[in-house]
């Protein structure tokens, strides 16, 4: 209960009403663990809320203490330090979990994990949907905006894994502090999608442009050492692509260049160098 050894009944009481409120099955319908540790808190507040009980508790508690083996050698500075150690990690692993059901109750973390899954897919749709700009218009501002809802929900969908299985472990006493199942669920989201992305991008251009496709003549091509930029006009917007150059090609001479562009999304586009021109 983190009280004093020999506290008072009315701190008893007052501590194991703080407490109640947060491992009460009526709060935690769902939570094993907050139901059996509720127990063990009632099973102590039966004893040390009646003061005939707590005196018989305190006596034998005292009598324990004072209890000196024989023959037995001091505590050497290890064990004292070990000691310190171990109450340091008891406190940490009582104040997370009071932490861990506290949050619980101010909103489940179910619903912080179904959050964290739509943020990370918004960030993902969002740079799909405007992965194909107008290199004319600059509109990254979108792809930057969906890189960091994904990173953002790739952070919080690990951390709640994270937290929700070490919650388990503390109410056990098992070390809570070591979950890399968390850590490796963010290095998936983090670095495998964007890899998945990308194919992604290229399954959608290659639909579009086999199926969907209009073609029209190619306005301006600047040449960058390795890329060039060619720029097209549809419905009277002028779209400009950024590709690597081909070795050798000329692209100077635009009579012999076309733009193939998918009528659903005219920035998803390839420039295409009709082979009587080369």
């Amino acid at each position: 209960m983190e009280i004093e050894t020999y506290a008072e009944v009315d701190v008893v009481k007052k501590r194991y009403r703080e407490l109640a409120k947060l491992y009460h099955p009526d709060r935690n319908p769902k939570n094993k663990h907050a139901e059996e540790y509720f127990k063990i808190l009632t099973q102590g507040y039966n004893i040390l809320s009646e003061p005939d009980k707590k005196s018989e508790y305190d006596a034998l508690l005292k009598n324990y203490y004072s209890r000196k083996p024989e023959k037995t050698k001091p505590g050497s500075k290890e064990d004292e330090v070990r000691m310190k150690v171990r109450r340091h990690r008891e406190n940490k692993r009582l104040q997370f979990i009071e932490d861990y059901v506290r949050a619980e109750n101010e909103f489940p973390h179910r619903y912080r994990f179904v959050i964290s899954i739509m943020v990370f897919f918004s960030g993902i749709l969002m740079c799909y949907n405007h992965w194909f700009i107008n290199l004319l218009n600059y509109n990254i501002l979108y792809i930057v905006l969906g890189s960091f809802l994904f990173g953002l929900g790739a952070y919080l969908t690990a951390e709640n894994v994270y937290k929700r299985r070490s919650f388990s472990k503390a109410m056990r006493i098992e070390a809570y502090g070591e979950e890399a199942g968390s850590v490796r669920l963010f290095i998936l989201l983090f670095f495998m999608t964007p890899l998945v992305f990308l194919g992604l991008v290229e399954v959608t251009k290659a639909v579009h442009l086999n199926y969907f496709y209009s073609i029209t003549v190619v306005k301006k091509v600047l040449n960058f050492n390795d890329e060039i930029t060619y720029n097209y006009e549809v419905n009277g917007e002028e779209i400009s692509r950024r590709v690597e150059a081909i070795p050798g090609q000329d692209y100077k001479d635009l009579s012999g260049m076309r733009v193939k562009f998918s009528r659903i999304n005219p920035n998803i586009s390839e420039l295409m160098v009709l082979d009587a021109q080369r």
